[in-house]
């Protein structure tokens, strides 16, 4: 029994006597950071969370939420001469060309393409402005009261 007292006792001061550098956290090198229990939804670190800033993939990852909720995989698209030749990554649509919604999601969220982006938009939404308002929409109602597309 002394024994164990003796070895609680040394962890315990060890612990004490750490120096607090080793529980800082850790160094980022992104200009905005949140960490979440996901289970809570707690937030046990964060970094400029409520600063504004450009949201990249952020919008592509919007942009399939909304067209989960708004096509089905496998309906053809016709792509538009609008979804052609969008500034940015792109898979090289054509006009005219069809290709189903599941494929344009697979062009969108691999390859990073702005051109199916577009093409999704369009479908959906008949123009990319009609398509932003449903993807602020979107944001609202999940709770993402600083996303603005």
């Amino acid at each position: 029994m002394k024994k164990i007292f003796c070895a609680v006792l040394a962890i315990f001061l060890w612990l004490v006597g750490c120096p607090r550098a080793a529980y800082a956290a850790p160094s980022l090198s992104a200009r905005a950071a949140v960490l979440m229990e996901a289970s809570t939804g707690q937030v046990l670190m964060e970094s400029a969370a409520h600063e504004r800033l450009p949201m990249a993939s952020t919008t592509k990852i919007m942009t399939a939420l909304v067209a989960l909720e708004h096509a089905d995989l496998s309906q053809p698209v016709q792509i538009s001469e609008k979804a052609v030749g969008v500034e940015g990554s792109s898979v090289y649509l054509k006009a005219g060309e069809i290709l189903t919604m599941e494929q344009l999601l697979c062009a969108l969220m691999l390859e990073s393409a702005n051109d199916a982006a577009a093409a999704i938009a369009i479908e959906i939404a008949g123009n990319i402005e009609s398509f932003a308002d449903l993807m602020n929409e979107t944001a609202q109602r999940i709770g993402l009261t600083d996303t603005h597309f």
